[in-house]
């Protein structure tokens, strides 16, 4: 794609030179003349729990602020009689709303047509663009390029979680092409970025069917052995059905020692240091996957309370299990490697583990196990399992020698696995950058794509080996 003919300074930092018939404003500028065209959400005590309702006007929540999209996942709703008493935060199809929070903060995207009307929690912001200045789509693209959010995460407040607030956001710079010019723009991206969505859609779900077969694997290895000539025996767990005649067939309680935190030694924020100063304190967020993730989102509890619980210091091949919150069932085997940890009241730890420590931890993995706490889990606000539930889990295994004959075809296996989703997971990355940078070049008048759509007509689409 070739450059415009001719550039002047933008005066805006990050950006640098824009062709020379391109103007500088604030984001103000885009808003149309009329009150509540760009305005913030209602205060927190405007909204509360109490006012949600099964049905009525959909209440648009800052998880259903995507970047670039709406996410429909998140769905609350408030009376219509609410909604009319919040009638500056209602919010319509085809306006913009942008989230004061992050990640990332400032992200934009344009409200669909599901519904009539919709209302915003606190955390949103409306802007209805003025259509003889600008359109929204070509508005929503230039708000989650780089230039504006980098003038965005500038300008936003907050240690832990960058948060901008209303008047600021409305200083902010935007450059602005002729509105002709931007129809022409944002026509370019539509097509160039729906191309790259199906690109990364389609490797997202080669992901999923991989994983799929990954667990279906592992499930049957665990459960009907890896001789399928084997002699069965039927084990009486209707989910379960049979397994290989020589297995044996008991119960967790049998197999390894369950500890959690003991009431009396939990802990409270003053007990909680920063990091180096004392102990990760694992939480259900630390597991992903069945995997133990302590590269981020770490509590740290102070020496004296990690000494104080002796019976719940993490160690190599140690198994870890969520029993309390919504995401019950979670399993992860400690690796060698790791610094010092404890638990937080909602995770158990199996410990004196008498059989393969990963042979165990497949097991809990697999289908047949999870269905467990699926069936036992207390319902609830908090869904919980008790330890004493978990005990009574039937468990079946092998001798220890073919429990480690199974866990090495499947480490095998789930080595392989890997190898191929990664490299999914690299090429997915490497489309959401080029996309980045593609909006980001387009929307700065870096490259003129005018003579790419011409009467109506897209250049040729982005394919995949173009962007290798």
């Amino acid at each position: 794609m070739k450059r415009y003919e001719s550039y002047k300074d933008s005066g805006i930092e990050g950006i640098g030179e824009i062709p020379t018939h391109w103007e500088t404003k604030n984001l103000q500028a885009l808003a149309k003349n009329e009150k509540y065209s760009f305005t913030g959400g209602p205060f927190g005590s405007d909204l509360k729990f109490d006012d949600y309702t099964v049905s009525g006007v959909r209440i648009i929540q800052l998880q259903n602020i995507g970047d670039g999209t709406f996410n429909d996942d998140y769905k609350i709703y408030t009376s219509n009689e609410k909604a009319d008493s919040l009638s500056s935060c209602n919010i319509f199809p085809g306006e913009i709303i942008i989230a004061k929070m992050a990640d990332p903060v400032a992200r934009a995207c344009i409200i669909p047509n599901t519904e009539s009307r919709f209302v915003m929690a606190s955390d949103g912001i409306r802007l209805v663009v003025n259509n003889n200045v600008s359109n929204s789509q070509f508005a929503t693209y230039s708000i989650n390029s780089n230039y504006f959010r980098s003038q965005a995460e500038l300008n936003s407040s907050g240690s832990t979680r960058l948060r901008i607030g209303l008047n600021t956001l409305k200083k902010l710079k935007f450059v602005l092409p002729p509105l002709g010019e931007q129809m022409i723009i944002s026509s370019f991206l539509e097509k160039r970025t729906a191309e790259l969505d199906k690109l990364i859609a389609d490797k997202q779900k080669l992901i999923e069917l991989l994983n799929e077969e990954r667990t279906a694997m592992i499930n049957q290895a665990v459960t009907k052995g890896l001789n399928p000539n084997l002699p069965m025996k039927d084990t009486g767990i209707e989910w379960l059905g049979k397994i290989p005649e020589h297995w044996q067939l008991s119960k967790i309680k049998f197999v390894c020692k369950i500890i959690g935190r003991i009431g009396f030694r939990g802990y409270t924020v003053q007990d909680l240091v920063k990091e180096g100063e004392g102990a990760i304190s694992l939480s259900p967020s630390n597991i992903k996957n069945h995997i133990l993730d302590i590269s981020n989102n770490c509590t740290y509890l102070s020496w004296m309370k990690y000494e104080e619980s002796p019976e719940i210091k993490i160690y190599e091949k140690d198994i870890l299990v969520v029993k309390t919150g919504s995401t019950i069932g979670k399993i992860a085997i400690v690796p060698k490697e790791h610094p010092k940890m404890t638990l937080n009241p909602q995770l158990i730890v199996l410990k004196e583990i008498k059989m393969i420590p990963k042979f165990l931890y497949h097991i809990m993995t697999s289908k047949y196990f999870q269905s467990y706490f699926k069936i036992y889990t207390a319902g609830g606000s908090t869904p919980a399992i008790s330890q004493e539930k978990i005990n009574n889990f039937e468990i079946i295994f092998p001798d220890l020698v073919e429990q480690e004959k199974i866990v090495k075809e499947v480490d095998i296996s789930i080595t392989k696995f890997h190898k191929i989703t990664e490299k999914l997971n690299q090429e997915i990355d490497f489309l959401r950058e080029y996309k980045i940078a593609l909006i980001s070049e387009v929307v700065t008048g870096k490259v003129d794509v005018r003579d790419e759509v011409i009467g109506g007509c897209h250049a040729e689409l982005v394919t995949a080996s173009a962007l290798q």
